[in-house]
């Protein structure tokens, strides 16, 4: 999370207490007229319940810890308390911030025979957030990817590493294409932008710099939720397609240019 400019990073080593269950500003921006759509695309625990059900003790232990975070600008300390066995509540000293409040949030973990394979974050209301996990020297993390050009958000597997005893290596962004289709979605949206700019009052359409900022929006967005193979791949296939108009065209091949 970010406060006042300071990015505060959490860890379950901070507290003690768990709780153990072995029960199952830009001008130009996209309206979006649905509400968004959340799609799980990982084989793994999203919700703080659903990790302990994962609990088969004494074994595999699945635990939620509660923790609160609060900042003060006065603070010149560093302290973790927990409070009526699973709530952890913890002083941050944050130079830089110019107020003071709080957040409220879950963590949980699976442990398999004494070794933490499954961790995430949850907000207070249970959604998720993001999560590492770990299967033999192989990490994963899952992220919440916000795609609002294509009025979703997707549960997807974001990076990947090789463990080497403590340390991280070899990390690389996994195809977002290889665990969800969202090719149709980003042509759609596209010619969502083409039919704005033809269909406007005086029958001279939208300005050209208002509908090329709106696929510049949608592009800017391909670029960042995809890998550069994905990313290369898709374009390839619209410049291809003759649907896309030639204004469009040439944006994708500023957006992605050819190799």
């Amino acid at each position: 999370m970010r406060v006042a400019g300071a990015l505060v990073f959490m860890s379950l080593s901070a507290c003690t207490c768990t709780s153990t269950s072995d029960s199952s500003g830009s001008e130009f921006h996209i309206q979006l007229t649905e509400p968004t759509k959340r799609g799980i695309y990982v084989d793994l625990p999203t919700t703080a319940p659903a990790v302990l059900a994962r609990s088969r003790p004494p074994d595999v232990i699945g635990e939620v810890h509660w923790v609160t975070i609060r900042w003060e600008a006065s603070k010149v300390s560093k302290s973790g308390t927990c409070h009526a066995g699973v709530v952890c509540v913890l002083a941050l000293l944050l130079p830089d911030s110019t107020g003071s409040g709080s957040e409220t949030h879950q963590q949980a973990s699976i442990t398999d025979h004494g070794k933490v394979i499954y961790e995430a974050t949850f907000s207070a209301s249970n959604d998720f957030e993001n999560a590492r996990l770990v299967d033999g020297i192989k990490v994963r993390y899952v992220e919440v990817v916000h795609a609002d050009s294509i009025n979703r958000e997707l549960i997807v597997v974001t990076r990947e590493a090789t463990l080497d005893g403590d340390h991280e290596s070899e990390w690389k962004q996994p195809s977002l294409l290889s665990q969800v289709d969202v090719g149709p979605d980003y042509l759609a949206a596209l010619l969502r932008n083409q039919q704005h700019g033809k269909h406007k009052s005086g029958g001279l359409g939208e300005s050209l710099a208002r509908h090329e900022a709106k696929a510049h929006i949608t592009l800017d967005e391909m670029k960042r939720v995809l890998s550069p193979e994905d990313g290369a791949g898709l374009a390839r296939t619209f410049l291809a397609n003759p649907q896309i108009n030639e204004p469009v065209k040439e944006l994708i091949r500023t957006k992605f240019p050819a190799p």
